[in-house]
This record gives C-alpha cells, structure tokens and sequence, in this order.
C-alpha cells in the first residue's frame, strides 16, 4: 500500500471514529442535560411547593370546605402565576383532588400511581413523563408532551398531601439541547484540531515505515541477489566449462568407439567404451549439480513463484513476460526442477539469442504429461531448422544436454518457430518421474 493511501485509509479511519465519538457524545450530554432538566424541574417544584403550597396548607381544605377551598385556590392563583406549570392538582391521602387550576377535577378521586405511592412513602420528589390516557388527565392537551413532578406536603395538621405540578416537557427537552450546544463547537472543534494534527504524523510514521520497509527489502534483495549471481555463476561455470568439456569428450569418445578398426584389440575397445561410460556418467551427475542450483522458491512455494523469479531476470532488461499455470495439482519434485531447468534454459537462449520484446511462460496438464510453453517474439528461425532439441547444431549444446535429460526422464523437447514468428518452446514431462532419474 502507498503511503498515500495508507494515511487517507488512517484520515477515513479517523473521520468515522470522529463522528461516533461526537455522535456519542451528543447523545451523552444531551442525555445529560434531559436528566439536568428533570433534576431542575423537580427542584423548582420543591421550591414552589415549600414556598408557595405548604404555607397555605390547612386541614380545611380536605373536607371541602368552601371559604377554605375558595381562600386557598386564590392564594394559588396568585403565588404559582409565574411558575410556568400547565396544570397543579394537589391530592389528599386517598387519591381524591382537593385542588385543582382546572376546578372540575375537584373532588374526583382517582388511583395513585407508583411514583405517587413511592412519594407518600419515602418522601422524595420525583418527575415521570405524563400519560395522556389517564382519566386524572381527560382535560389535558395530548398534542403537548408534558412532566410530572410529585411532591410530598404537610398540613399544619399533620396530614399528608401529594402536590402534583405539570412541567412541558418541550421545555426540558429544549434545557437538554441546550446544555449539548454549549459544549458541542469546543468539543467538535477540540476533536477535528486533534484528527487534523494526527493527519501529518501518521504521513511522518508512514513515511518511515515505508523508508525502513524499502531499505530491509532492499537489504534483502541484495542478499538474494549476491546468492543468485553466486549460483548462475557456479552454474554458468560448470555448464561452459567442465560440461562442455565433458560432454566433448564423451562424443569423441563416443564417436571413436564407433569408429575402431575391426581388427582393435578388445582391450582397447573396452577400455574406449568404459572411459565414453564415464564421460556420459559424469555429465549426469554435474547436471544433477546444475540442477538442483534452482531458487529455494521452487520447493517452498512451488513453480510458478520460482517462474516469476526467472522473469524478473528479463523484465529487468526491458522484456515483458507473462507466467501463467493451469495445474490440477502440483506436480513432483522432480517434474517441477525438470520444468524449472527447461524454462531457464529457454529463458536463457531468449536473452542470448531472440532479441524479444515479450514473452509468454505457461505450464498447464495434457493428458499424463506436464506441459510447458515458453513463446517469445524474437527473431526466430527458419522453418527449416525446426526439429527436436537433440538435432540442433552442435552451439545449442545446453538444448542438446536439456534434449537428453528430458530423454532419460521419458519427456520431450522441441522447439518450432511461432506462426507469427519468434520461437515456440514446447516441453512435455510425464506426470510419474521415475525418481531413479537424475536431474
């Protein structure tokens, strides 16, 4: 990933969590302030109840008595005109309302609910949204969402009464908005500052961290590198020089055997054909050596990756290859070096000998055979030239060896020029090596 889009992926990252955050938030302190809103309207209810209710409380009134009712709902009227309560209702012991602003709920008695009970018992003021359905709130406006709050009172007389004033809830609800907006700009803006900060510190760190990456691969392929010049040079060593030597001498031999007077002693041919066995004897186990000098990618992770590792050599010098595979299952080990050492070979003559600009690697499955194809478009040859590897003219002595091998493997090899020029490399492996050959 580029460092570029690995900060704008932090950059969104951070943007989503920063809108979860102030989304969080909102709902906190906009939580919050609803509960600050409850707490005050149950606060300013006490106060108006101490101040204003409980002074004017008189025993007179729970028996409807009508000078008292009529002196207590003026003092009401007066004292609570600047509370902004929608509607008061004071219950006596029983459920049944000896005041009200709203003068025919007077003398009707009604079910306490649980927070009413909870108030008569423990005392404590407490605020529920109201219930519009109830029948203690026929009269009321169901459009307009409104707060209980429940107070406990006390007459002169000791008898105890539940003061019940109705607060909008549009105006709590409002508080809570209200306390959420104060702090929402410094907190979003606190936040964004903190988000934008981190934008070029984490261009910074990934900056390093790419830097650090590209220096430990640049270490690495430096290691790989010097290990692979080590071995094609080991292996270019061997192949043009004790190979070839060997190989030359195995056909002189080879051809002098074939070639004795009749009347050669015995001894002599003998010996000829023991020193051409030898010969042909140490080019198999050379080429065991060259073989088995293959990248460690082959046997780790398999063919293809140790394919791309023999592209890479000839795209760096400009060449396009493409490596595809079509395999079933992967295939022995000593079908997969016998298939790495023909594409290197053919990969090899294409950078000696094609002058290509692309080339193409595939290795799929025939029926009972590995196959491999590299196409190249370089120069090619003529038509005339076009036969098994082992005909070649004796310079392609790596095709010729590569021939062999693949001859003792029960395998194939040939090389045909392409139908819109270039070289068609064709190499056919039995799906059963016999693990008695050495490659």
């Amino acid at each position: 990933m580029s460092v570029a889009r690995a900060v704008a992926v932090f950059a969104i990252t951070g943007a989503v969590t920063l809108l979860i955050l102030v989304a969080s938030l909102a709902f906190l302190l906009s939580k919050t302030g609803h509960e600050e809103a409850i707490r005050d309207a149950q606060r300013i209810t006490d106060a108006y109840g101490e101040a204003a209710v409980q002074p004017a409380l008189d025993d007179a009134i729970l028996r409807f008595e009508p000078a008292a009712s009529a002196a207590f709902a003026q003092t009401m009227k007066e004292r609570l005109a600047s509370s902004g309560f929608v509607r008061v209702k004071l219950w006596g012991p029983d459920g049944t309302v000896v005041y009200s602003d709203e003068p025919r709920l007077v003398g009707q008695r009604f079910p306490f609910d649980d927070e009413a009970v909870e108030v008569l018992a423990t005392g404590v003021t407490l605020a529920e949204v109201s219930d519009t359905t109830k029948p203690e709130n026929h009269f009321e406006d169901n459009r307009m969402p409104l707060l209980e709050v429940y107070q406990k009172l006390t007459t002169p007389q000791g008898a105890q009464v539940l003061f019940e004033a109705y607060v909008p809830f549009d105006a709590v609800q409002a508080q809570g908005r209200e306390v959420w907006m104060r702090f929402a700009p410094f907190v979003s803006l606190g936040l964004a500052l903190m988000w934008l900060l981190q934008l070029p510190m984490a261009w910074s760190m990934a900056n390093q961290l790419r830097a650090g990456q590209e220096q430990r691969e640049r270490l690495l392929q430096r290691a790989l590198d010097v290990s692979d010049t080590e071995r094609r040079t080991l292996a270019a060593d061997l192949h043009n020089g004790v190979v070839q030597t060997l190989a030359g001498m195995a056909f002189t031999l080879g051809a002098l055997e074939q070639h004795l007077p009749a009347d050669t002693a015995p001894e002599t041919r003998a010996q000829v054909s023991e020193a051409s066995e030898a010969a042909r004897a140490a080019i198999r186990e050379l080429r065991s050596m060259l073989v088995n000098l293959y990248p460690p990618t082959l046997r780790s992770s398999g063919l293809e990756p140790a394919l791309n590792d023999l592209a890479a050599h000839l795209q760096a010098r400009g060449i396009s290859v493409e490596v595809t595979t079509d395999l079933p299952d992967r295939p022995s080990a000593q079908a997969e070096a016998l298939l790495y050492r023909c594409a290197q070979e053919a990969l090899r003559n294409v950078i000696k000998h094609a002058a290509a600009q692309e080339v193409d690697i595939h290795v799929g499955a025939d029926e009972g055979s590995w196959r491999l194809t590299v196409t190249d478009d370089g120069g090619g040859f003529a038509r005339s030239e076009s036969a098994p590897a082992g005909n070649l003219p004796g310079e392609r002595m790596g095709l010729r060896l590569l021939s062999e091998m693949l001859e003792d493997a029960d395998g194939s090899l040939r090389i045909e020029p392409g139908v819109f020029g270039g070289t068609v490399f064709t190499v056919l492996v039995p799906r059963r090596v016999n693990e008695a050959v050495t490659v």
